[in-house]
């Protein structure tokens, strides 16, 4: 469906497209995330009612599926291209060295901002001991954050230029770091 998109979106608006379509997927993302924590903490937090949040995101889904199967795409997105790309060219950007060291800044700052994901909610739950409806509103604000942070990143980058766009990276580490230290002191207390 992306690919399809991709093809069938002029390139002068694929950007505002994308990060439209980006936001869109997110708010609804944030809007179930936050009613079904607000369900699971209302169900005090039992297995089965953690198994019908499942059931409903899994029919969810299908129905999803079953809208991607109806629908029509033209010709030119169903038609395979008259040849691939070579392989050469797929190599091309491999062999910039600044493309390399911002893939690898990129990566490294994903990879060491992701590594901790996982423990946030249960440091939530077992140390500072929040509620699960608590957690949930929390982490719809960590994502509306995430959605609206590369959103920022892009307009200054397309403003100033990528060295302030990528101040702003900088800027949100101090906010994370100042938010766990805030929550490292109210576990404390």
């Amino acid at each position: 469906w992306s690919a399809a998109i991709g093809e069938l979106v002029p390139p002068r608006i694929s950007a505002r497209f994308f990060s439209r379509r980006n936001l869109a997927f997110g708010f609804w993302t944030l809007l179930t995330g936050s009613i079904a924590s607000q369900i699971a903490e209302r169900g005090r937090s039992s297995l089965v009612i953690y198994g019908w949040i499942f059931a409903a995101a899994g029919l969810a889904r299908l129905a999803g599926l079953v809208f991607l199967w109806r629908m029509k795409f033209p010709d030119s997105v169903m038609k395979p291209g008259a040849e691939p790309p070579a392989w050469a060219e797929l190599w091309v950007p491999l062999r910039d060295r600044n493309y390399l060291k911002l893939a690898a800044f990129i990566g490294l700052w994903g990879l060491l901002l992701n590594l901790g994901q996982p423990f946030y909610p249960m440091f939530l739950l077992q140390v500072v001991q929040r509620p699960v409806g608590d957690v949930g509103w929390l982490t719809v604000l960590a994502g509306i954050g995430g959605l609206l942070g590369p959103w920022i990143i892009a307009w200054a980058s397309d403003l100033f230029g990528l060295k302030v766009g990528f101040a702003f990276i900088g800027i949100f580490t101090v906010l994370l770091i100042a938010s766990v230290s805030i929550l490292l002191k109210g576990a404390k207390n």
